[in-house]
């Protein structure tokens, strides 16, 4: 899925992928179909079809999506995290590490 995305694709998932609920958005960046459900695939694939130039703009808002996704992005965010903790916390420092 997020390599899909970060080629600029909107993605069909069904609703037992895990990353359904943070990467893919209804009518923006793919569709979700219920597992069992073959017609509701069926259903989603065709919508596709006939929404063919829509389905650009979502591949586009896709690979914006999954940029924020990225290993830099991350490593931001942990960094981020570590500078919120040290703010608001004091730590004494480590004169020995545990054996």
């Amino acid at each position: 899925v997020n390599e899909s995305m970060a080629c600029g694709r909107p993605v069909i998932v069904s609703d037992k992928v895990g990353c359904a609920a943070d990467l893919v958005k209804p009518n923006e960046t793919g569709e979700v179909f219920t597992h069992s459900s073959l017609a509701g695939l069926r259903e989603t694939l065709a919508r596709f079809v006939k929404l063919r130039d829509r389905t650009s703009v979502m591949g586009e808002t896709a690979r914006e999506l999954i940029a924020t996704w990225s290993i830099p992005a991350y490593c931001a965010a942990v960094e981020d995290a570590v500078a919120d903790v040290t703010k608001t916390h004091s730590f004494e420092p480590l004169t020995h590490l545990p054996s």
